[in-house]
């Protein structure tokens, strides 16, 4: 079905059609045992709840066991923590026309009054264009990585699907991990390093937690490569058995 929908979707807009065209390249490979799969799952800027990091690792196993090569250590040439700083920079600023021009320059006022940084929210244009630089900077360097690896394992959240929460403010809202409470946003660094830099990423469950509730991973790869992690995807999911569908649907 995904497959599907990107022969469909993918293209230009009305805007670009007059003067390009696009033609995604083919999948690195077809067979399991070709593929040189980096595993992310790791990581003390984001801990994952146990039953979400075994449900991943044991999906990196049967990847491994049907004769991919799997590497743990694999990284790009920068770290979490910083590619999530340029993250919530970015996408604050995208998600800011919520609050009023007033509201923001009250923000920024108060930040420069009590020495604290400037919200991301009220970010001006050139902080915009030094993050975005950033940005650009760490495509290149996912670049690199992937002329030694065609795709990236990590997880989607720290946690399984939470109990729904539409508390105000959205900055005060927490999710529970293994117990422990932590910042509701949490649950988009892990999308967020791979979406900052426009990297393709397939999604498929791996299996359910002891409350039935579905876990995903997350396979990414190289730009405009979204046929390499569709094809891991449906390999993975022929060796785990797919989606499965809860009991009356």
């Amino acid at each position: 079905d995904l497959e599907a929908a990107l022969d469909i979707l993918a293209g230009p807009d009305s805007w670009q059609s007059t003067a390009w065209s696009l033609e995604l390249p083919p999948s690195r490979h077809q067979d399991l045992s070709s593929f040189r799969i980096a595993v992310w799952i790791d990581d003390d800027f984001c801990p994952l709840a146990t039953e979400v990091r075994d449900l991943l690792l044991a999906a990196v196993l049967s990847l491994a066991d049907g004769g991919a090569r799997v590497d743990e250590e694999a990284r790009p040439d920068f770290d979490f923590p910083y590619s999530g700083a340029v993250f919530s920079q970015l996408i604050e600023t995208a998600v800011s026309g919520g609050y009023s021009h007033q509201e923001i320059e009250e923000m920024a006022a108060r930040a420069r009054e009590s020495g604290e940084a400037i919200p991301d929210s009220a970010l001006r244009h050139r902080g915009w264009l030094s993050a975005n630089e950033r940005r650009l900077q760490m495509r290149r360097k996912w670049r690199t990585f992937f002329e030694s690896w065609d795709a990236v394992l990590m997880p989607v959240s720290p946690v399984a699907a939470i109990p729904h929460d539409h508390s105000e403010p959205m900055a005060e809202r927490m999710i529970a991990v293994d117990g422990v409470q932590r910042s509701y946003r949490d649950q988009m660094k892990w999308m967020g390093l791979t979406g900052v830099s426009f990297l393709p990423a397939t999604v498929v469950p791996v299996g359910l937690t002891s409350a039935g509730l579905p876990v995903g991973i997350q396979i990414a790869g190289p730009y405009l490569e979204d046929r390499t992690t569709l094809q891991l995807a449906r390999l993975l999911s022929e060796r785990i058995g797919g989606c499965r569908v809860p009991p009356g649907f």
